[in-house]
């Protein structure tokens, strides 16, 4: 019930972040947006405990990880239509292999946010996501 209440309300937070913060962005501008939203979501919008309890209760459901893993829905939609964008935009190489690319900030998100889980203070949650995803599109001269 928990591993729904917790899908229930990040497709609504994600929702509304494409309908309200979303819709004038483009390209890494929109994406640098999403991780901040997401970082938003993860620090407070979801009590850290509770978070906490989610992901270790998905580690013993293994039919559930996928949606733990977000492999599809709001949020690889918004990242995706992004990194097009950015393409149009000449931002990333049209030569870019995209869901690479998608892959990869859905695991930096996914590590970030355990991370943030075992720790007992502050933790930069947007800055160590978009710090290692621009790195990674500067260093692979996307």
């Amino acid at each position: 019930m928990l591993t729904e209440a917790f899908s229930y309300r990040g497709k609504n937070f994600y929702a509304a972040m494409e309908n309200e913060y979303l819709k004038e962005l483009r390209g890494l501008e929109k994406l640098r947006s999403i991780v901040r939203y997401v970082a938003k979501l993860r620090q407070e919008i979801y009590d850290k405990e509770e978070l906490r309890f989610h992901h270790t209760n998905l580690l013993k459901m293994p039919d559930r990880m996928g949606a733990a893993q977000e492999s599809n829905g709001k949020l690889v939609e918004m990242i995706a239509q992004s990194i097009e964008e950015a393409r149009e935009m000449g931002e990333i190489s049209p030569d870019a292999d995209a869901r690479a690319i998608e892959d990869m900030i859905l695991l930096v998100i996914r590590g970030a946010t355990w991370e943030y889980l075992t720790t007992e203070d502050s933790y930069p949650f947007e800055q160590k996501v978009w710090g290692i995803v621009s790195h990674y599109l500067k260093e692979s001269g996307l």
